[in-house]
């Protein structure tokens, strides 16, 4: 759940992480760096298991926010669908990098597989974009490792089509180009 929850509040549009962080008590207090944050047993003094070790996942998750620039830009949720049942997809645009009139130019995208087994075959659509090139590049959300690089195409309704790479519980994807108008 922390996994889960960590990328769907930060592809929704949340001030926030919707997730639990600890269960209120502290961490050992000799632990100064993050790099050694551990919410396992063998971490917690009083010898109890609060959880995994989340700062690798937070990491990769950092690292794909990293050029987003959230203070500079203006990214709001859009609507966003895959072609297979089942999946859940959340995706933000960058409302300053369109002028008055003209189109976005970049997003990103979450996919969560909540069906079973997984999806070999799928299509993203969202919404928001102009006539233009795109691409999507595709990331294992759980290691940050690129997974494919996707050109996407737009309809005349301004709606993003794109291959999805095969992926199991999910994948998360950064859709950059140039918007034509």
């Amino acid at each position: 759940h922390t996994h889960n929850g960590m990328w769907a509040s930060a592809l929704s549009g949340a001030a926030t992480t919707a997730m639990k962080w600890n269960d209120g008590e502290k961490p050992d207090p000799r632990v100064e760096d993050w790099d050694e944050l551990c919410m396992s047993a063998e971490c917690m003094p009083d010898g109890r298991d609060h959880g995994p070790n989340i700062l690798p996942e937070i990491r990769v998750l950092a690292g794909f926010l990293a050029d987003a620039s959230f203070a500079a830009s203006n990214y709001a949720p859009t609507t966003s669908t895959v072609s297979v049942p089942g999946q859940l997809s959340l995706a933000m645009l960058d409302r300053a990098s369109a002028g008055a009139g003209e189109a976005h130019d970049r997003g990103l995208v979450w996919i969560q597989n909540q069906g079973p087994g997984r999806v070999e075959r799928a299509w993203l659509a969202v919404d928001g974009f102009g006539r233009g090139r795109y691409t999507v590049t595709w990331i294992d959300d759980y290691t940050g490792a690129v997974v494919a690089v996707s050109e996407a195409g737009v309809a005349a309704d301004g709606r993003l089509l794109a291959p999805v790479p095969a992926y199991g519980k999910s994948i998360a994807g950064k859709i950059a180009g140039e918007a034509s108008g």
